[in-house]
């Protein structure tokens, strides 16, 4: 484009073709984003069964229930937020910043509604504030031995909104999938370490708050070992672990696209071998390293629009009907594109309903 961006890009359906929502010769307005200079609109299908981006609202796992209501989670795909909490700071620490703790633009609500999300990634932090201990979502490591990052939304706000979202849109599955390994407490001496089994106790108690409606289901995804707590709740409340819930994670640890694309397609193609193989998650995510880590000069989620187009093209061109990830984690959610890929994943290969597709890659 020469000069000035547009507002918006118009989709006009000619001829035949129609989708599962928009009638023969529909139009569509389709955002513009001026940073960076995209817009995004997919097409999928085969003759007579064409579905596009704007055919699923917020509630797609109901509205799609006919044709993904049969398929197990583990050959399901699935938007996955990572920290999912961290879309504004409550409080820092150390060497914490808006630069090297924040992943999100947008709340989890946007993220539910617009996103499509349904596993929402979090790291729990039990913090010691004026009225004692409340869990909060973090970002950060320790190293030196203090803890450097920062606390996003507590997970008493985080629950809200789930329920919230569940009431207003019934029949959805929420997945709380905790890092168990990045669970901590800070005392009131200001000493950051592992949670205990008292300190989880404590965030125990505030997930059952979150909890199921007549036609809508939450899952809280924790640590085998968490199983022997004596106030773990169990999976009568919801409660599951790798034990009966496994899932495979690759984590690229690369500053670029094109190092996160060559990891998780190489690891992808040894772990997924079939569709029925352990539910694959994959972190589209890039990593801060060195400097940026310390003094960050761009937000984590500004960093993370690059890797929305290499969904849609490196990604998609290592997939077949047998192997695609099922989890898909990704930082500056602002639009419905992490939903329109998983939607294109269910239609094409979970659902195989888009004929013979061959990797090129």
């Amino acid at each position: 484009f020469k000069g000035d961006l547009p507002k918006e890009i118009t989709v006009r359906y000619l001829e035949n073709l129609e989708t599962f929502k928009s009638p023969k010769k529909s139009v569509k307005q389709i955002k513009w984003w001026d940073f960076p200079a995209s817009c995004h609109w997919v097409l999928a299908g085969k003759e007579g069964d064409f579905i596009a981006a704007d055919d699923v609202g917020p509630g797609w796992m109901s509205e799609k229930m006919d044709q993904i209501g049969h398929i197990p989670l583990r050959e399901l795909a699935i938007p996955r937020s990572h920290h999912a909490g961290m879309y504004k700071m409550s409080e820092q620490f150390g060497m914490g910043s808006i630069f090297n703790t924040l992943t999100q633009y947008k709340d989890l609500t946007f993220q539910l509604t617009e996103g499509g999300v349904r596993v929402i990634d979090i790291r729990p932090f039990l913090n010691y504030g004026k009225h004692g201990y409340k869990t909060w979502e973090s970002h950060g490591s320790i190293f030196g031995g203090k803890w450097h990052g920062g606390l996003g939304v507590s997970l008493e706000d985080m629950i809200n909104q789930v329920n919230a979202f569940n009431k207003k849109y019934p029949g959805e599955l929420i997945i709380w999938d905790i890092h168990p390994n990045q669970a901590l407490v800070r005392r009131p001496n200001g000493k950051v370490e592992q949670m205990s089994e008292g300190d989880r106790a404590v965030m125990y108690r505030e997930f059952k708050g979150s909890g199921t409606n007549k036609t809508s289901g939450v899952l809280i995804r924790t640590r085998r070992e968490w199983r022997y707590d004596e106030s773990y709740p169990g999976g009568s409340q919801g409660f599951v672990t790798e034990a009966n819930f496994p899932v495979h994670h690759v984590w690229a640890n690369k500053p670029d696209s094109p190092g996160l694309i060559d990891v998780t397609v190489k690891d992808l193609k040894e772990r997924k071998t079939k569709r029925t193989s352990t539910l694959y998650f994959a972190d589209w995510i890039v990593t801060q390293q060195g400097f940026d880590v310390a003094i960050g000069t761009k937000f984590i989620a500004e960093l993370a629009i690059t890797t929305y187009k290499a969904l849609f093209y490196e990604l998609w061109a290592a997939l077949t009907v047998e192997r695609y990830p099922n989890w898909i984690a990704t930082d500056g959610i602002r639009s419905s594109e992490s939903k329109s890929f998983a939607m294109t994943l269910n239609h094409c290969l979970a659902g195989g309903r888009c004929g013979k597709i061959q990797p090129s890659k």
